[in-house]
C-alpha cells in the first residue's frame, strides 16, 4: 500500500491530475501578467507610449510626467501579481492570500475605474478572469 499523496503518486506514473490543468493555468497566467506588466512599465520610457496607454482606457489630458509614473506603477502591480500567481500554483499556502489581494485590487481599482475611466474596468474583469479562477479551485488549496 502506497501511503503517498495522489499528487506524488500522479507525479511518479506520469499520470495527471484534476489540478494540473489549474496549475498550469495558473503558471501561464502568471507569466503572461509579468510579460504585459513589463510592457506597461516599458511605455514610460518611449515617447507617446503612456498617453497611448491611457487614452486606450478614455483618459486623454493628463500630465506626462504622471503618466510616466503611472505606466511604472501599473506595470510594477502587474509585475507583482503575476509572479504572486506563478509561485500560488507551486506553493497552495499562497493562494488564499492571493486571491484576497486580487479580489481587494479588483475591487478598489474597479470601483475608481468606473467613475474616472470606464474602460479600465473591462480590462481589470480581464484580469480576473485570467487569474482568478485557478485560485477558487479545490485543487490548488493548501491541506
Amino acid at each position: 500500500m502506497n501511503d503517498a499523496p495522489a499528487i506524488h503518486r500522479a507525479e511518479s506514473t506520469g499520470s495527471t491530475t484534476p489540478g494540473d490543468g489549474l496549475k498550469r493555468w495558473a503558471h501561464a497566467a502568471g507569466v503572461l501578467t509579468v510579460v504585459q506588466g513589463l510592457v506597461v512599465a516599458a511605455l514610460a520610457f518611449i515617447p507617446g507610449g503612456p498617453h497611448l496607454f491611457f487614452s486606450l482606457g478614455g483618459l486623454d489630458e493628463v500630465e506626462t510626467a504622471g503618466l510616466r509614473l503611472a505606466c511604472g506603477m501599473v506595470g510594477g502591480l502587474m509585475v507583482a501579481l503575476g509572479v504572486a500567481a506563478w509561485h500560488a500554483a507551486r506553493e497552495p499556502a499562497l493562494v488564499v492570500p492571493l486571491r484576497t489581494a486580487l479580489l481587494a485590487w479588483f475591487v478598489v481599482d474597479s470601483a475608481v475605474s468606473a467613475w474616472v475611466a470606464p474602460l479600465n474596468v473591462l480590462v481589470n474583469v480581464g484580469f480576473a478572469v485570467l487569474l482568478l479562477p485557478p485560485l477558487f479551485s479545490a485543487a490548488l488549496r493548501p491541506g
